[in-house]
């Protein structure tokens, strides 16, 4: 199974420090938060990845090159970055992607048991979900009594808030099939490139046509996506300590 890691946001949220770094490379406890990840998967046996980079990416492939800890490391441009959401960029490696894959932002801080728990799921297309954050920027995740997904957004009515399981993490596994299917939807998508934002909502509208995607559950994960100033200091004074003192 291949990694695909999507690195190519400028992260104006973050500036000015994304004035000279990709969020990516921001460091958290002396390490880059996609080292982090790496790390990660090579630990889970994991020996090929695809990087899409965009924002400064030559710094990414000045830091991480060709081989990291094991780990093959392909690039893969999105041109347009500055336009394009996170749909694009994954649609941009689609030439590479021969198999199944683990799809991972890279702006996270987590706990490595998250890739344990998407990586032994027996589902072929599931997505990890974990606590609500309450930073503003959750994606809110829906299941019926099967765990499959019947909803998700950011936007979601009052309603399907209350009733959601938990918040996107950001870490998935998406079968060749269900890729397939998914690039074609947004190939044929008439919008123009700055609507096509966000590729949960892709995956979402994919699995509403017979290909169906589940949730899987980690309540007390230990985790954050960091978008802005405030989710850095959080990731450094709370997350960091609870990771260093092995929670999950």
């Amino acid at each position: 199974m291949k990694a695909v890691i999507l690195a190519a946001g400028s992260g104006r949220r973050l500036l000015p420090l994304t004035r000279r770094l990709p969020k990516t490379l921001i460091r958290v406890g002396g390490r880059t938060l996609l080292e982090r990840s790496l790390n990660a998967l090579a630990q889970r046996g994991i020996t090929e990845s695809v990087v899409v980079i965009g924002h400064l990416g030559e710094k990414i492939r000045g830091l991480i090159g060709d081989r990291y800890h094991g780990i093959r490391v392909e690039y893969v441009r999105n041109p347009r970055d500055t336009l394009t959401g996170s749909m694009h960029s994954l649609f941009q490696a689609r030439e590479v992607i021969d198999g199944d894959i683990l799809l991972l932002e890279s702006d996270l801080l987590y706990a490595p048991a998250a890739l344990d728990a998407i990586i032994d799921s027996p589902h072929l297309n599931a997505i990890l979900v974990a606590g609500l954050l309450h930073s503003g920027d959750d994606v809110y995740v829906c299941i019926n009594e099967s765990g499959e997904v019947v909803n998700l957004g950011k936007h979601l009515a009052d309603a399907d808030r209350d009733a959601a399981c938990g918040a996107l993490v950001g870490i998935s596994k998406f079968s060749l099939s269900f890729l397939q299917r998914l690039f074609a939807r947004a190939e044929e998508d008439p919008r123009p490139y700055p609507s096509r934002c966000h590729y949960e909502e892709y995956v979402f509208e994919t699995s509403l046509q017979g290909a169906p995607l589940y949730a899987v559950i980690c309540e007390d994960l230990t985790w954050i996506e960091i978008d802005t100033l405030a989710d850095l200091r959080r990731a450094r004074k709370q997350i960091l300590p609870r990771l260093r003192n092995g929670r999950s």
